[in-house]
């Protein structure tokens, strides 16, 4: 038994000593590109590298928030600690409830989910003002997921072309449903960067 634990404690170093090298590669091939967009799986690499390094090991976080900083580029945000030392949380300037990010969104419910699509494809750019549409993608993708709600941004983009396919349908109704969904179930607890730690 002590000998499967320890095995599977070297595929867990090995697992994170992989990733680790994969964020650097991704970043260093965007640097040697000049590319000037952030692609949603580089984000969603620096959520799975946090899962595995600061929340399933309790290691501290500053390796990942310098990988966050060198990705995201110019934008105006940052990666710290919730109120749970392990939870990742993407910091904009002010408290930000799934609540009051998505009333935003709800301006113009179409046009937000359009955005959210374009930028799952393309990429963000990384002198992007961050609008509520780019908030939301930086906390699914990197938050929920090193949270271990791995789907969560898939999940999001599925409602993003539900909102195209039926304009009755809002974002904030997504709230109203995310109790009895399991596939929104991260939703229900909601992501404040009130208690945001450096």
């Amino acid at each position: 038994m002590l000998i499967r634990i320890k095995q599977g404690f070297i595929k867990l170093k090995f697992s994170l000593d992989l990733r680790h090298e994969l964020a650097a590669d991704i970043l260093k091939n965007q640097t040697k590109n000049n590319h000037q967009m952030i692609a949603i799986e580089q984000l969603k690499e620096v959520g799975k590298i946090w899962l595995a390094w600061v929340r399933l090991q309790d290691h501290d976080p500053a390796e990942v928030t310098q990988i966050f900083e060198r990705l995201k580029g110019e934008l105006d945000v940052k990666l710290g600690r919730g109120w749970q030392k392990y939870d990742p949380v993407i910091k904009k300037g002010r408290p930000q409830s799934y609540k009051k990010l998505f009333q935003e969104l709800d301006s113009d419910s179409q046009e937000s989910a359009n955005a959210l699509i374009k930028y799952f494809n393309e990429g963000i750019p990384e002198d992007a003002p961050v609008s509520p549409v780019i908030h939301l993608i930086l906390i699914l993708c990197v938050c929920e997921v090193g949270r271990g709600y791995g789907q969560a941004p898939d999940n999001i983009l599925a409602y993003a072309h539900d909102l195209i396919d039926y304009p009755n349908l809002t974002w904030s109704s997504l709230l109203d449903t995310a109790g009895s969904s399991p596939d929104f179930a991260f939703l229900c607890k909601g992501d404040s960067d009130e208690d945001y730690k450096e």
